[in-house]
């Protein structure tokens, strides 16, 4: 393209943000909701990589986690001495499950990073009823 004297080229949009960036509670919740539900699923792709013969059974394991997640989220609709016992009870099982990979580091390393996001929504959510309650 070659420059004609008079004319003016075009302003580029390219790099400009059209509209203003969500920073805020909104953000940080998706964030948040993002982190818990998509963190087992990677630790569970990484250890798949790293012992391809224990894919299968990190997978499930990912999908525990999920399911410890949503029911954790659906334990808080009761009384709060329920919600109390209901967490207590996920987290038992938890440590349960991950205590059978006790006898190798690493399947335990995997094992817990699966359900780190897991356990610290349920700390988090036990926190919230403990203070409630007092």
């Amino acid at each position: 393209m070659t420059w004609r004297p008079g004319r003016r080229f075009r302003d580029d949009e390219r790099g400009t943000v059209f509209g203003p960036l969500l920073i805020g509670p909104e953000t940080v919740f998706s964030t948040l909701v993002a982190v818990v539900l998509g963190l087992p699923l990677v630790a569970a792709l990484a250890g798949a990589v790293s012992k391809r013969e224990h894919a299968f059974q990190y997978v499930s394991t990912a999908a525990a986690s999920l399911v410890a997640v949503f029911t954790l989220t659906g334990t808080t609709q009761f009384a709060p001495r329920w919600t109390v016992v209901g967490i207590l009870a996920i987290l038992t099982a938890i440590a349960a499950h991950v205590w059978q990979f006790r006898h190798d580091r690493l399947d335990a390393v995997v094992a817990g990073s699966i359900y780190f996001a897991p356990v610290a929504l349920g700390y988090v959510l036990l926190a919230r009823i403990v203070v409630s309650i007092l």
